[in-house]
């Protein structure tokens, strides 16, 4: 008999308020759970975000981002 090793992956990415559809979230600063206690790279997150550049961008899709 083998023994088998019971595996579990826990993955946490910052959320997108509109589903993860191919679109800049619907509003930026307003997505706080991109910045929040349980979001994984929280940390670079808040330091890099760009809300300026981000805000008029919202709903976008990303493919069209340059």
């Amino acid at each position: 008999m083998t023994e088998q090793a019971t595996k579990h992956l826990s993955v946490r990415l910052a959320w997108h308020d509109s589903g993860w559809n191919g679109r800049i979230c619907r509003d930026p600063k307003a997505n706080t759970y991109c910045v929040g206690q349980y979001s994984y790279q929280r940390g670079l997150i808040v330091r890099d975000r760009n809300l300026d550049w981000e805000q008029p961008l919202a709903r976008q899709p990303s493919r069209q981002v340059r």
